[in-house]
């Protein structure tokens, strides 16, 4: 945000805010501003300039710039809003005009540079026409971006067809020669060994571990070798620090290239009609991707299902998974460190070790039991409460919604007949067609809020925790937030743990409510100390169902 030194009290107040949604130096929004301060400068007192460059389709909520100007406009009682274009403010047709439409109502200004529109009249009122302008050239906006999306996905498949080479990266066992997709004859080799010891009984991660053991690069370590790169979760990483992992095979068995097709949407590009020999045949192909749904043990049909899926976190900041296996040997839930086993890292190795299944499962199945009385049986009236309230409201607003509707065409009557003037029609229209919007819009965030509480209702604390899996997958999603999983010294508890060769695994669990709570279990025992308290933590969860 920018502040401007100049303050003129006999001025209205104004912001301006500017987007352009590449984030290189193609696109500019210094133009906008420039240009929308020289046209207002005499008729606004502009106190602040948001500029930000974010696609117009991204989510309002990951807007910055955008959010900080609205908190701005409401703490300094800002009046007008300056743009260059209505796809400024989103390139979603509705966001745009809901943005508008509750300016229009807290008597909020926009003003809209290319086609000099406002949507208030200088009394405050809604400008009807100018509303109809901008429904109209947001549905011609959105309609060209459609167009440009369409010449986009043509042009990529008539560059596939061609044998082009889109993007920057490369499928591995290919590269980029003159913008043509090539064979990298060395990856091809690395291919085919993939694709034989998958089909001689190896796994991907026995493969990832001999690939990384041979040092062969992967496509990360030749592309960007030690140049740092930034990952999706905001890590800073060198090229060169990417080794092979499971998925990595798991993704190269998957992809059809390898048998000579190239996938665009719902078409097929066979690598033949380019002169591409396939790196595999087909029946290989084929084989390699039975036996991989056969080995697949991640969906629901599975006799193995991971009640804690996405909820354990390792204390090293990784993601946590379920290594489970039908003779219950090396049977815990590791941290993915362990999986991935990045090469030529700067930070230490996580020394987190694995948490047995059967004990997370069952403490955590003890804590909630123990807490369901108590805190879930009272969130659960708590919910109920909030859902009757919420339908009385809604009905009032029905009720009230249906009385407005006659307010307009008793209005309509009287002015026909003379009784009201021109600006005093405008007026009230205006202020029921606001209570309209106003009602509509609480109707549907009433209507969103019902479905989740009705859902928590039904299927979270309405019924007893269940000791079914499946059942009690269902609680831990919707009591349990996050499990941060920790191996810490077990002196401090050897009083309870006296076995030197045992060690101790912490659970620090968050509860969808906030609240904190403390589970400690040893890997000899079934003693655990559940917020302090030793309990004796039988099997309540079984995750292999007969």
């Amino acid at each position: 945000m920018k502040t401007t030194n100049q303050q003129t009290d006999n001025k209205p107040k104004a912001v301006i805010y500017s987007r352009v949604s590449s984030l290189s130096d193609r696109q500019n929004y210094d133009s906008q501003t420039l240009e929308l301060k020289e046209a207002k400068a005499m008729e606004f007192d502009i106190v602040g300039i948001f500029e930000e460059r974010i696609s117009g389709r991204k989510e309002l909520s990951k807007r910055i710039e955008f959010n900080k100007m609205l908190e701005f406009i409401k703490e300094n009682n800002i009046k007008n809003v300056l743009v260059w274009e209505v796809s400024r403010l989103s390139r979603k047709m509705q966001d745009s005009v809901n943005i508008i439409e509750d300016w229009n109502i807290n008597g909020i200004n926009t003003y809209i540079k290319n086609h000099n529109l406002n949507t208030l009249k200088p009394d405050g009122s809604i400008d009807v026409q100018t509303m109809l302008n901008i429904h109209m050239l947001q549905a011609f906006s959105e309609f060209e971006l459609e167009t440009t999306r369409s010449r986009v996905i043509r042009g990529l498949k008539a560059s596939k067809l061609k044998g082009g080479a889109n993007g920057s990266i490369q499928p591995y066992g290919f590269k980029n020669v003159d913008k043509k997709l090539v064979v990298e004859e060395e990856e091809k080799k690395i291919v085919q060994l993939i694709y034989k010891m998958y089909l001689e009984g190896n796994g991907c991660q026995k493969i990832a571990q001999h690939l990384n053991i041979l040092e062969v690069p992967t496509r990360y370590a030749k592309t960007f070798g030690n140049k740092e790169i930034k990952t999706r979760t905001g890590r800073v990483r060198k090229g060169t620090s990417y080794s092979w992992t499971d998925n990595t095979i798991r993704e190269i068995i998957k992809n059809p290239l390898y048998k000579g097709e190239r996938i665009h949407k719902e078409s097929i590009i066979y690598l033949s009609n380019l002169g591409i020999d396939p790196y595999i045949t087909v029946e290989n192909w084929e084989k390699a991707n039975e036996a991989m749904k056969a080995k697949a043990n991640n969906n629901g049909e599975t006799e193995f299902i991971n009640c804690m899926k996405n909820k354990l976190v390792c204390s090293c900041g990784n993601t946590m998974f379920q290594h489970a296996r039908k003779n219950k040997r090396d049977w815990a839930y590791k941290c993915l460190s362990k999986r991935m086993k990045y090469k030529n890292l700067d930070t230490e190795p996580c020394n987190c070790k694995g948490a047995n299944i059967d004990k997370v499962n069952n403490s955590v199945f003890y804590l909630l039991i123990n807490l369901e009385k108590a805190t879930l049986k009272n969130h659960h009236t708590r919910l109920k409460e909030e859902y009757s309230k919420n339908e009385f409201e809604a009905m009032k607003l029905i009720k009230s919604l249906e009385d407005l509707e006659p307010e307009k065409d008793r209005l309509n009557v009287m002015y026909q007949k003379g009784r009201i003037s021109e600006s005093d029609y405008d007026k009230e229209y205006n202020s029921i067609d606001s209570k309209i919007v106003n009602g509509k819009n609480r109707l549907n965030t009433i209507s969103k809020r019902q479905g989740t509480l009705l859902y928590n209702i039904r299927y979270g604390s309405s019924r007893e925790l269940g000791s079914d899996p499946k059942a009690f997958k269902t609680d831990v999603e919707h009591w349990v937030n996050q499990i941060k999983v920790s191996s810490p010294d077990i002196e401090p508890y050897r009083e309870s743990y006296p076995n030197k060769q045992d060690f101790i695994i912490r659970l620090d669990v968050v509860l969808m409510d906030g609240s904190n709570h403390e589970i400690i279990f040893s890997s000899r025992t079934n003693t655990a100390l559940i917020n302090g308290k030793k309990v004796e933590v039988e099997k309540a969860i079984n995750i292999m169902p007969l």
